[in-house]
């Protein structure tokens, strides 16, 4: 295919300026546990190219910290014991951050269904809890127990609906080991990294600033990724000042890409209230954000 000149030429650099047309990857996908780490080597992240249509001048980063809207954690049950208390208290700031604390005791041939019955029971006997939350068993997965935050009236007694903060402080097993939780993350940092495209000049020996370099190979020892941007967490949070912070909320933000080849987000600092990560921290993981990278390519041809 020739390089597009004059009109064509105008229409294709238009198209790529205005940047209407991302073409979502989600960033390994297959392997998600890449994106908390930095770019292992010239193939991390996402290609910014389009084949004939070149690379992309702007790119979408979206990162999202939660599956839903609303805040969710997903409790499994480890050890499952007969006639066993199992315990269960949230804080928000709906109940003024007073804890709430639920029970559940199994009978004589416990299975883990019957105890995400009986918690789930439990949350929706209790109003305060009801308010703000709700509960149900895992749709893929009937031995484990989703709780979400209840989006609703921001009037309700005894206080708002509270999508947003609401934490498990409490969460155990009085015969056994203790459950275990999966929980959106309250925040995160994420340090974007472009891989330079184009090629050396003609004058140029060494090194090439277009081909990975690993640290056995000569006296350069590092990759040629680069940070995007570097930015200053707000408040009190600024002890880590490398990265841009991600509130609960998610975030997508826009860069100029077209000296890229490859575009690579590591998420850092994954949190929660310290609240909860003091009270449940061994028991808790925080779910891995989903990253989706966006090159932005010309509208006038198919979606690659």
């Amino acid at each position: 295919m020739p390089s597009p000149t004059g009109y064509p030429l105008a229409v294709l650099l238009s198209e790529l300026h205005a940047a209407r047309n991302p073409s979502w990857r989600q960033q390994d996908a297959d392997s998600p546990d890449d994106v908390l780490q930095c770019p292992a080597d010239i193939n991390s992240g996402v290609s910014l190219s389009d084949g004939t249509n070149g690379r992309a001048i702007y790119t979408q980063v979206n990162v999202y910290l939660r599956r839903r809207t609303a805040r969710e954690a997903v409790i499994s049950f480890p050890s499952v014991d007969n006639t066993a208390t199992y315990t269960l208290e949230i804080t928000s700031p709906s109940l003024n951050s007073s804890p709430v604390s639920v029970n559940y005791v199994s009978d004589a041939s416990a299975t883990a269904a019957e105890i995400v019955a009986g918690l789930k029971a439990a949350i929706e006997a209790d109003a305060n809890l009801t308010a703000f939350v709700e509960a149900e068993a895992d749709p893929t997965d009937g031995d484990r127990l989703l709780i979400r935050g209840k989006i609703g009236d921001p009037s309700a007694s005894p206080g708002p609906a509270n999508e947003e903060h609401w934490i498990i402080t409490t969460l155990t097993n009085s015969g056994g080991t203790d459950p275990n939780v999966t929980a959106d993350a309250i925040s995160c940092d994420t340090v974007v990294r472009g891989y330079p495209g184009g090629h050396p000049s003609s004058s140029s020996t060494s090194p090439n600033p277009t081909t990975d370099y690993t640290a056995d190979t000569d006296d350069y020892g590092h990759t040629w990724w680069r940070a995007l941007d570097v930015e200053t967490r707000p408040g009190l949070l600024a002890a880590d000042p490398e990265g841009t912070y991600v509130s609960f909320r998610g975030g997508v933000k826009e860069y100029k890409t077209a000296a890229y080849a490859r575009l690579h987000v590591w998420i850092k600092e994954l949190k929660t209230l310290s609240a909860e990560g003091s009270a449940i921290g061994g028991q808790l993981t925080l779910r891995t954000p989903d990253v989706w990278i966006g090159p932005c390519f010309r509208e006038s041809l198919p979606a690659v």
